[in-house]
C-alpha cells in the first residue's frame, strides 16, 4: 500500500499475513516484495521515505538479524510493524474491527440510543400524539448542537464512508465532486410526508470505493433501432452519455450505511460529469474545394468521457446558440483509432436569424468536396483539416434543407437592416411566393445587383403626354419591406426603397444581346409577348433598381 506524501515521496506498507515464525519460502517472498517495490518506484520516478513491513507477527532475535541484511544497503528507513502494532490500531480504531468483524448494525443501534438519551431526540416508535408534546417548546437554535452531534455519531463507524443530511421541501443538489478528500460519490433523497431527506455520501479516501465499492445492477430496456438503443450503444462503445433518460428495470442499488433499495421498473438518467477543468473550445469551419471559407462556428465542448473499459472516449459540444450538436467519437481498433463526427441540427423554428444562421450554413456546405477545418481559438494559426467524405443525397429532403437554408441566409443579410430582431418563422406559413421574393433580396441586399425577367409591362401616360419614340427610360421607386412569420416590417429611413428602371419594348420580335437569345412567346391573342430584363442594383442609403442597358435588332 502506497500513500503518498508529496512532491513524489511514498511510504509504503508491505503486508503480509504470515502468522507465525517465518519459514525459507515466507522469507523468499519478502525478499522478492521488497526488490519489486524498489524497481516499480525507480520506473515512476518515486523517492521511498521508508518501508514498513507489516505483519501480524512480533520478530524475533533471528527475524530482527535478518530483516537488518536484507534492508541494509536501502537508502530509506525501513521498519517492521508486527503484532503489537495491530493490537494498538484496533484499540485506537475499534469502529473499523466492528465493521470487518462484529456485528456494525446492533453497535450502530446502541450509539443511536445513547444519542437519544443525550439530545432528547426521540426515536422512531413514539406516538405522534407523545412527539408533538414533546417538540412543542423546541426551538430551531435548540437542535444545532443536536444535530451536529447526530452526524458526529452517524459518522463515527464507517471507516470508508462519511454522511451528510439535508432536510427540506425538495431533492437538495448534490455537492460538486473534487479531487480532495472526503468528496461525495453518492447522493440519495426520499420523501418523508411533506418532506425530502436527502443523505450525500461521502469517500473518506480513494481507497473507499476500492475496500468497499458501490455498485448498481439493473437491465437496460430500449427498444431495437430505436434511438434509445442508438444512445445506449454510443454510451457502451464511446462512453458517450445518453441525452435522454433510459428504461431500467430490477435495479438494485447497494449503497453504504443501509440506503440500498430496490427499483422493479424506473427511468435512468446518466449524467455528464462535472469537470469545467477539462472543458474546452473550438473553431469548426468548412473551407471549400478552392480553399474559400465557406462557414464558420465556434463550438464549446464538455469535459471528454469514456467508456468502461477504455478502448472509446467522447466528447459533446454545442454552438452558442444551442440549434447545433456536436458529437466526437473515437474508438482504438486493431488497426488504429477511429475518429467519427456527427453533427445534428435542430429545428430553427423560432430561434433568432442571427443566432443560428452559422449553424445552418455550416450544415448547408457540410459535404463534399469541402473540407472541415478545426481550430484551437487560443492558437488560430495551428489547424487540422480533415476531408468531408460524404454527399448530400439528391432527395425532397436535402432540396428542402437548402430552400431553408436560402431562406434564413436570405433573413440573416436583411437582418442587417431591419430595426428590430427577426426569428425564423414556421416554414408551413412561408408560401413559396414569399419564400422566393425574401430570397431575392437578401440577394439584392447583399450582392447589389440581380436581373429579373418579365414578359408584360403596362404603362399609362399622363394625358396630353406623346408617346416617345425609341428607346426610353422608366423609372419607379418601390418600397421595400419584408413579412416574416405573419409580422409586417417596414423599410428603414436610410434603406427603404427600390427605384427601377427598364427599357422600352415593342411587339417586334427582339434577339437580346445578353449572353443568350430570348425566343418569342405569344399571348392569348397569338400576338407577340413583350419580353425584357431588368437588373436591380442596390446601393445602401437609398437602394436603387436600374435597369439593365440592352441593344436590339428587330428582324
Amino acid at each position: 500500500m502506497y500513500v503518498p506524501l508529496g512532491d513524489n515521496r511514498v511510504e509504503v506498507y508491505q503486508v503480509k499475513k504470515f502468522a507465525e515464525n517465518l519459514t525459507t519460502d515466507q522469507k523468499a517472498q519478502i525478499v522478492k516484495s521488497h526488490a519489486r517495490i524498489k524497481a516499480y518506484a525507480e520506473k515512476r520516478g518515486w523517492s521511498i521515505e521508508t518501508w514498513h513491513l507489516t505483519l501480524p507477527l512480533d520478530p524475533t532475535p533471528e527475524n530482527d538479524q535478518w530483516f537488518e541484511t536484507l534492508t541494509s544497503e536501502d537508502g530509506f528507513e525501513s521498519t517492521w510493524k508486527g503484532l503489537s502494532v495491530f493490537d494498538n490500531w484496533a484499540a485506537d480504531f475499534p469502529q473499523v474491527l466492528d465493521y470487518y468483524l462484529g456485528n456494525g448494525k446492533e453497535q450502530m443501534q446502541a450509539d443511536m440510543k445513547r444519542f437519544a438519551a443525550t439530545t432528547m431526540i426521540m426515536l422512531p416508535g413514539l406516538d405522534a400524539d407523545a412527539a408533538e408534546h414533546t417538540f412543542s417548546t423546541l426551538e430551531p437554535a435548540d437542535t444545532l448542537d443536536r444535530i451536529a452531534l447526530l452526524r458526529a455519531t452517524l459518522n463515527g463507524r464507517d471507516p470508508h464512508y462519511m454522511y451528510d443530511i439535508t432536510v427540506g421541501s425538495s431533492p437538495a443538489p448534490s455537492p460538486v465532486p473534487s479531487d480532495h478528500y472526503p468528496t461525495v460519490v453518492a447522493s440519495v433523497s426520499k420523501p418523508i410526508d411533506d418532506q425530502v431527506v436527502t443523505v450525500h455520501i461521502l469517500a473518506r479516501c480513494a481507497e473507499s470505493l476500492v475496500e468497499r465499492p458501490i455498485t448498481y445492477t439493473g437491465t437496460i430496456v430500449v427498444d431495437r433501432d430505436s434511438d434509445d438503443e442508438r444512445e445506449w450503444n454510443k454510451f457502451l462503445d464511446y462512453g458517450l452519455v445518453p441525452s435522454r433518460k433510459l428504461k431500467i428495470r430490477d435495479m438494485i442499488s447497494d449503497l453504504p450505511g443501509g440506503l440500498g433499495e430496490t427499483t422493479v421498473e424506473g427511468l435512468l438518467l446518466i449524467q455528464q460529469p462535472d469537470n469545467p477543468a477539462a472543458e474546452y473550445d473550438r473553431i469548426l469551419g468548412v473551407i471549400g474545394a478552392d480553399g474559400t471559407p465557406l462557414a464558420e462556428i465556434p463550438v464549446h465542448f464538455a469535459a471528454p468521457s469514456s467508456n468502461h473499459d477504455g478502448t472509446g472516449m467522447s466528447s459533446r459540444g454545442t454552438d452558442p446558440s444551442g440549434i447545433l450538436t456536436v458529437e466526437v467519437l473515437s474508438r482504438t481498433r486493431e488497426h488504429g483509432t477511429e475518429i467519427t463526427f456527427n453533427f445534428t441540427l435542430s429545428d430553427p423554428r423560432g430561434h433568432f436569424v442571427a443566432d443560428i444562421a452559422p449553424a445552418v450554413a455550416f450544415v448547408h456546405h457540410f459535404s463534399t468536396p469541402n473540407t472541415l477545418r478545426i481550430a484551437d481559438p487560443r492558437v488560430p494559426r495551428l489547424t487540422q483539416d480533415r476531408p468531408i467524405p460524404t454527399a448530400k443525397p439528391r432527395n425532397a429532403e436535402t432540396r428542402a434543407a437548402t430552400s431553408r437554408h436560402h431562406y434564413i441566409e436570405a433573413l440573416a443579410t436583411i437582418q442587417q437592416y431591419a430595426d428590430c430582431a427577426l426569428k425564423v418563422p414556421d416554414f408551413d406559413s412561408v408560401t413559396a411566393e414569399t419564400a422566393a421574393d425574401t430570397i431575392r433580396t437578401g440577394r439584392l441586399l447583399r450582392e447589389g445587383i440581380i436581373t429579373i425577367d418579365w414578359n408584360t409591362l403596362s404603362v399609362t401616360l399622363h394625358k396630353g403626354v406623346e408617346v416617345p419614340d425609341g428607346l426610353s427610360a422608366l423609372v419607379a421607386d418601390l418600397p421595400l419591406h419584408i413579412t416574416v412569420g405573419g409580422n409586417h416590417h417596414p423599410p428603414r429611413q436610410d434603406a427603404g426603397h427600390l427605384r427601377g428602371s427598364s427599357s422600352r419594348c415593342s411587339n417586334h420580335r427582339r434577339r437580346w444581346h445578353h449572353h443568350r437569345e430570348v425566343p418569342p412567346s405569344t399571348g392569348k391573342d397569338h400576338s407577340p409577348a413583350h419580353v425584357g430584363r431588368t437588373r436591380l442594383d442596390h446601393h445602401v442609403g437609398p437602394i436603387r433598381l436600374w435597369n439593365h442597358t440592352l441593344s436590339d435588332e428587330v428582324e
